[in-house]
C-alpha cells in the first residue's frame, strides 16, 4: 500500500520546490574507504554521481508535489514563474505563436535551452528544432531541474542558455489516480487533468515496470471574453483609449465591406463627386480625424470618408476573434521497465507517445487587392457614388484604354473578408520515443558503464482555413460576381465557395541518439590530503537528427491569411567524445573541509558545421561546514537547426516604422534634436532635399529575407560564481547567492526590419543605408538583408539570490519559507554589425518582445499541522518601460503609457490527507484578482492589449482536485 512521504511534500511546497542544488548546503564528507561504501546520487549539470547533492552549475530545482500543489497541469505555466526564466510560447500563444509551448533561459531563446527528459535529449518539432514541452508526460514528473548556465560539455549542443532536466517516476510500486478540475470567476477556460499510473516490482525486487496514462483538456477563451482585451486599444496620448482598431494600417484600413484607397498621394475629391455634404458630416467640426484618401464602403453600401481617429473611428476591432487561451487536447501514454540480471547487467527500457491537439484562431483574412475593371462592371450597380469618386480621382481613372467608350479604372481595395470566417489554424502533434539500454557494474572495482539509445519521432499537421486565393477573388470581381461595394456581407456563398482556400503544412522530425558511459574513480590521482581519488567519466555520443516542413502548394504567393510557407529538409549527425572529472584537492582540512576541481570537455564532429569544441573548468571550497563556494567558467555551442541551415530566400511585408516618415511613420515620435539629425540621415538616404518628413501610408514594407550563408556554430562564454551559507545555529536555513555572466559573440540570428530602419535613420550607420531601397519620392519601398548569419551578439548578466528556512513549531505544526529570486543587470543583443546595440533588461515590446524585469521573484511560505498543508506564492515582476523610448526622444511624452509598474501575485495552495491513502486538494491562484496591465499601443504588446504570458489575463481561478495512491 502506497501512503503519503509528509517530509517530501513540505519540504517541496516551500517556495514550491526550490533546492539550488548548486549551492546547497555542504555536506557531509564521505570518510568510509573505497567507492562501494559512499552512497552517489547523479545531479543535473554533471554526470559523476557524486556522494552529496551537489553541481558545478547553479540548479533550481521543482519537485512533483509542489507541482501538484499548485495544479500545474501545463508544466510551462509553472516554470515561466521561475526567475531564471522569460516566457516563451505557452498557452496565451495566440498570436504569434503556433500551438506549441517552449522554454526559454535568460530570455536567450527556446533554441538555446537543451530539454532532457531523465538526462537524455528529446526530439524537437519543426525545422526550428525546439522542444515543445506539451509532449513531456506531466503526470510523471518527479521533478524538474533547472540549470542556469552552459553545460554543452556535459549534454553537448544548445545548453548555452542552461538546461532543463525532467525527471520522471520511472520506478513506482503501487497505484495512483488524480484528477483535477480549475475554473475562473469570470468564466471560461477550464483545464481538467485525469491520470492513472500502475507500476510493480516482480523477479523478487529486481525488475519494475511502470505504465502512465493522461488526459488533459484545456477549453478555450477569447479576448472578447475579457473587458480589457475585448477591443483593440490605440493609446493616442488623449488621457483614454481608443475602444476599437489598431495602428497598423494593415488592420484599419481592412474593414468588412472593403475601403477605397485612393492612392499614397491622391485624395479623393469629394466635392467633386458631389459628396461633400457627406464629408463634412463626418469629418468637418467632429471630434472625429478623417483620411482623404481613404473611402470606406458602409452597411448600406455607401461610399464614406474613413474616420481614422476619434471616438466614432472605422477602425476595425479584430480582438473578439482572437484566442486569449488556446483551446487543448492532450493524450500522454508512458510506460518503463527495468530487471536486474545480475550487478554486471541491467536492461531497461522506455516508450512514449502523446497527442496534442490545439487551436489557433485569427480574426478573418485581412487583404489589400488591386482590380482593373470597366465602368459597366457589375459591381458598381447601385453604387453611383463610388463610381464618381473614382472618376474623379487620377490615381484611379484610366479614362478610355481600349477604345471601347467605356472609362476604365485601376483600383486598391482594402478589406477585412468577414463572409470568409475566421482563419483557424488547427495543430495536430503525435510524439512517440521508443528507447533502452543496459547499465551495471564492470569488472573493475567501482566502476560502472551505462550503454542507451533511441528511435524518437514528431508528426505535426497543421490544417489552416479561411484563407483567400487572390487570382481566384480577382476572377470573380472581374466577372461582377464579387459585390465589393456592397458592403460588410455582400459576398456570397457562391464567392466564397470559389476563393477560399483550406492549406496545410506537415512538419516531421526524427531523432536517433546513442550514448555510452563509464565512470570510475582512478586511485593513483589521489591527493594525499584528500580521502577520495579522481572521479571521472568517459563516454561517447551518436545522433542524428531530421526535420521536414512541407506546406502543400495552397500556401503560395498567391494566397492571403495564414503566412506564406516554404519548404525546409535537411539532416545532420554528429559524433561526440566527452569526459568529466571532479578531483578532490582538501578533504577535512583546516579552512578547507572540502576543495576541488572540476573539468569537463567535449569534442564534436558535425557533418554540416565540422569540429566543435567545448570545455568547462570549476572549483567549489568549503571553508568550513557553514559556506560553500564555487566558481566556474564554459565554454557553450550551439550548432545551427535545420530551418537556419537549409532555409531559402523569402519574401514578407512586415510592419515597420520609417523615422523619416508622417503618418504611420515615427517622425512624430522624435524629440527636436533627433529631428534634425535624422533629416539629414535620410537624405543621405535618398530622400529628396526639403521633402522630410515624406508620407507612410502603409505599415508593412516589402522585405527580402535571404538565406544562410556558410554558418558556423554558436560559441558563448558563461561565467557561474556561487556561494551558499547554512548556519549551524540556526539548522533549516540556506541563504545562497549566484553571479552569472554569458556572453554570445556569434549567434545565429539576423535583424529585424525595423532594426535596419533605425540603424540608418537614426544612427547613420552605412552599411544598414545600404540595405533600404525608396521610391522617387523618398518612401522606403524595400529591404533586402540576410536573415541568419553568426553575427549577432548576446549578453546576460546578474545575480540570483534566495533562502530556505524550514523549521519545527513544536504543537504548532512546521513551517517553511523561501524566496528565489533574481536581478538582472544585463540583457541586451546586438543583431548585426550594420545594427547597434539594444537593452532589454527592464524594458518591453518592439524587439526586446516580453518584459525582462530587472527585479523579479518567486516567494513562499508553508504550514503543515497534522493532516493539513497550506501554501502561499507570492510572484513578483518588475517594473518594465517601452523599449522604443531609448530610441524615439518624444515618444514617452506622446504615449499614456510607456512604463509598466511593478506587479504582485500571490496563490493559496491547501492539501488534506482524508486517510493515509486519498489526498483532496485545491485552491486560489491570483486570489487578489489582480488585473494585467494594459499597453495600448499595437504592435508593441504582444496579444490582447498586454503580455498575457508575463501577466496573469485569466484573474481569480479556483481549482479543486483528488489523489488517491494504493
Amino acid at each position: 500500500m502506497k501512503k503519503w512521504n509528509r517530509e517530501a511534500l513540505l519540504r517541496t511546497s516551500v517556495l514550491a520546490g526550490f533546492v539550488a542544488a548548486g549551492a546547497a548546503a555542504a555536506p557531509a564528507i564521505a570518510q568510509e574507504e573505497g567507492a562501494a561504501q559512499r552512497e552517489t546520487i547523479q545531479v543535473t549539470g554533471s554526470r559523476i554521481a557524486r556522494p552529496d547533492a551537489t553541481a558545478p552549475s547553479p540548479i533550481v530545482s521543482v519537485d512533483a508535489p509542489a507541482l501538484e500543489v499548485n495544479n500545474t497541469i501545463n508544466i510551462e505555466d509553472y516554470l515561466n514563474d521561475l526567475p531564471q526564466l522569460i516566457p516563451g510560447f505557452d498557452a496565451t500563444s495566440n498570436n504569434p505563436g503556433n500551438g506549441t509551448a517552449n522554454l526559454s533561459l535568460r530570455g536567450l531563446g527556446a533554441g538555446r535551452t537543451l530539454v532532457l527528459l531523465d538526462g537524455r535529449r528529446m526530439v524537437s518539432e519543426g525545422a526550428g528544432q525546439t522542444v515543445n514541452i506539451n509532449t513531456v508526460p506531466a503526470a510523471l514528473i518527479e521533478r524538474v531541474d533547472v540549470v542556469t548556465g552552459g553545460a554543452s560539455a556535459v549534454y553537448g549542443s544548445d545548453a548555452v542558455a542552461g538546461v532543463v532536466n525532467f525527471i520522471l517516476r520511472t520506478d513506482f510500486e503501487g497505484v495512483e489516480l488524480d484528477t483535477s478540475h480549475r475554473w475562473s470567476e469570470q468564466g471560461g477556460g477550464s483545464n481538467t487533468s485525469i491520470s492513472a499510473t500502475i507500476g510493480g516490482n516482480f523477479a523478487d525486487g529486481r525488475g519494475n515496470a511502470v505504465l502512465n496514462m493522461s488526459y488533459n483538456r484545456r477549453e478555450e477563451l477569447f479576448q472578447g471574453d475579457r473587458e480589457f482585451s475585448r477591443n483593440t486599444l490605440i493609446d493616442n496620448g488623449s488621457g483614454t483609449f481608443g475602444t476599437t482598431g489598431s495602428v497598423l494600417i494593415e488592420e484599419t484600413l481592412f474593414a468588412p465591406g472593403g475601403v477605397l484607397i485612393g492612392g499614397p498621394f491622391a485624395n479623393f475629391d469629394w466635392a467633386a463627386a458631389g459628396l461633400q455634404d457627406r464629408f463634412d458630416d463626418r469629418c468637418v467640426g467632429t471630434p472625429d480625424t478623417c483620411w482623404a484618401f481613404a473611402a470606406r464602403i458602409d452597411a448600406n453600401g455607401l461610399a464614406q470618408p474613413f474616420r481614422t481617429s476619434g471616438p466614432n473611428n472605422d477602425r476595425y476591432n479584430y480582438a473578439p476573434d482572437n484566442y486569449l487561451q488556446l483551446p487543448q487536447e492532450r493524450y500522454n501514454f508512458a510506460a518503463f521497465a527495468n530487471y536486474e540480471i545480475n550487478r554486471h547487467f541491467e536492461v531497461y527500457g522506455r516508450a512514449m507517445y502523446s497527442n496534442v491537439i490545439v487551436d489557433s484562431q485569427l480574426a478573418p483574412t485581412p487583404a489589400a487587392l488591386r482590380f482593373t475593371v470597366s465602368e459597366d462592371n457589375a459591381i458598381f450597380d447601385g453604387h453611383a457614388d463610388v463610381l464618381e469618386l473614382m472618376r474623379t480621382n487620377p490615381a484611379i481613372n484610366l479614362g478610355d484604354t481600349n477604345g471601347d467608350g467605356l472609362e476604365e479604372f485601376q483600383f486598391d481595395i482594402g478589406r477585412r473578408f468577414t463572409e470568409f470566417g475566421p482563419r483557424n489554424s488547427l495543430r495536430d502533434t503525435h510524439a512517440m520515443l521508443v528507447g533502452g539500454g543496459v547499465r551495471g557494474d564492470l569488472f573493475l572495482s567501482g566502476w560502472t558503464y551505462d550503454v542507451y539509445a533511441h528511435f524518437a519521432r514528431t508528426r505535426a499537421d497543421q490544417i489552416q482555413t479561411g484563407n483567400l486565393s487572390v487570382s481566384a477573388f480577382t476572377a470573380e470581381v472581374e466577372a461582377g460576381r464579387a459585390l465589393i461595394f456592397g458592403g460588410p456581407g455582400a459576398l456570397t456563398d457562391d464567392v466564397v465557395a470559389a476563393a477560399t482556400r483550406t492549406g496545410a503544412i506537415f512538419e516531421t522530425n526524427e531523432q536517433v541518439q546513442f550514448v555510452a558511459t563509464t565512470q570510475g574513480e582512478i586511485e593513483q590521482f589521489r591527493f594525499g590530503t584528500a580521502n577520495t581519488p579522481l572521479q571521472v567519466v568517459l563516454g561517447v555520443e551518436y545522433r542524428e537528427e531530421f526535420s521536414r516542413r512541407q506546406p502543400d502548394s495552397v500556401l503560395g504567393p498567391d494566397v492571403r491569411g495564414f503566412n506564406q510557407s516554404t519548404f525546409i529538409e535537411g539532416r545532420f549527425d554528429v559524433y561526440e567524445f566527452f569526459a568529466e572529472g571532479v578531483l578532490p584537492v582538501i578533504e577535512g582540512g583546516t579552512f578547507a573541509e572540502y576543495l576541488g576541481l572540476n573539468a569537463a570537455y567535449r569534442r564534436s564532429n558535425y557533418t554540416t558545421v565540422g569540429n566543435t569544441d567545448t570545455f568547462a573548468i570549476g572549483a567549489e571550497w568549503i571553508p568550513v561546514s557553514d559556506v560553500r563556494f564555487r566558481a566556474q567558467f564554459q565554454r557553450a555551442v550551439r550548432a545551427p537547426s535545420v530551418s537556419q541551415l537549409f532555409q531559402t530566400d523569402t519574401n514578407g511585408f512586415p510592419g515597420v516604422s520609417d523615422p523619416c516618415a508622417s503618418g504611420l511613420g515615427a517622425w512624430g515620435n522624435l524629440s527636436s534634436a533627433q529631428q534634425a539629425t535624422v533629416e539629414a540621415n535620410c537624405v543621405a538616404n535618398g530622400v529628396p532635399m526639403g521633402a522630410v518628413p515624406v508620407a507612410q501610408v502603409n505599415s508593412q514594407v516589402e522585405t527580402i529575407f535571404r538565406g544562410a550563408r556558410d554558418l558556423e556554430a554558436e560559441e558563448a562564454d558563461t561565467i557561474t560564481l556561487g556561494v551558499s551559507y547554512s548556519p549551524s545555529f540556526l539548522p533549516g536555513l540556506t541563504v545562497r547567492a549566484d553571479y552569472y555572466d554569458i556572453e554570445i559573440g556569434n549567434a545565429l540570428s539576423g535583424p529585424s526590419a525595423q532594426e535596419v530602419v533605425n540603424a540608418c535613420t537614426l544612427f547613420g550607420v552605412q552599411a544598414a543605408c545600404d540595405l533600404l531601397v525608396r521610391g522617387g519620392g523618398g518612401t522606403l519601398t524595400l529591404i533586402d538583408f540576410l536573415s541568419t548569419e553568426n553575427q549577432t551578439g548576446l549578453f546576460v548578466r546578474g545575480i540570483d539570490y534566495g533562502f530556505d528556512y524550514i523549521f519545527d513549531a513544536g504543537d504548532m505544526g512546521t513551517f517553511a519559507l523561501g524566496l528565489n529570486a533574481t536581478w538582472t543587470d544585463t540583457s541586451s543583443f546586438q543583431s548585426s554589425p550594420q545594427t547597434t546595440r539594444i537593452e532589454c533588461a527592464g524594458f518591453y515590446g518592439a524587439d526586446c518582445g516580453q518584459p525582462t524585469p530587472v527585479h523579479k521573484w518567486l516567494a513562499s511560505a508553508s504550514w503543515m499541522y497534522g493532516p493539513l498543508t497550506a501554501n502561499v506564492r507570492w510572484t513578483h515582476v518588475g517594473e518594465v518601460t517601452d523599449t522604443l523610448t531609448q530610441f524615439y526622444g518624444a515618444r514617452a511624452d506622446q504615449l499614456d503609457v510607456t512604463h509598466i509598474g511593478s506587479i504582485d501575485y500571490f496563490d493559496l495552495n491547501l492539501s488534506y490527507d482524508f486517510t493515509d491513502n486519498v489526498r483532496f486538494y485545491g485552491g486560489v491562484r491570483n486570489m487578489f484578482d489582480q488585473s494585467p496591465p494594459i499597453v495600448g499601443d499595437g504592435p508593441q504588446s504582444q496579444q490582447a492589449n498586454t503580455w498575457p504570458a508575463t501577466y496573469d489575463p485569466f484573474g481569480r481561478q479556483f481549482f479543486l482536485g483528488v489523489t488517491a495512491r494504493y
